[in-house]
């Protein structure tokens, strides 16, 4: 009997986690497409002081590499290329 209410209990919990996952997992990501040619600022990785910068740039896209991944260059720099993940991009306005 014990068996079978403890059973009940762990079925009802990963019913309740699976869903409560699906639901809140896209709330708080961002779907935002960049085109080729566009300011991006990247943000730093690490600490940050309380009044330092936490992004850097500005840095221009100049190839997307898949769905989340852009190659950058620093127009200041030419010669400065590297490949950034979506999460870690902030449009330049």
């Amino acid at each position: 009997m014990y068996e079978d209410i403890i059973e009940f209990v762990k079925s009802c919990s990963t019913c309740t986690i699976d869903r409560y996952s699906r639901r809140n997992y896209g709330d708080y990501r961002t779907n935002e497409i960049y085109l080729m040619g566009d300011f991006v600022y990247v943000k730093r990785l690490g600490l940050n002081h309380k009044l330092s910068s936490k992004y850097n740039g500005p840095y221009q896209i100049i190839q997307q590499l898949n769905e989340s991944i852009y190659r950058l260059q620093n127009p200041n720099e030419l010669n400065e290329i590297f490949n950034v993940h979506t999460s870690r991009l902030r449009r330049c306005y």
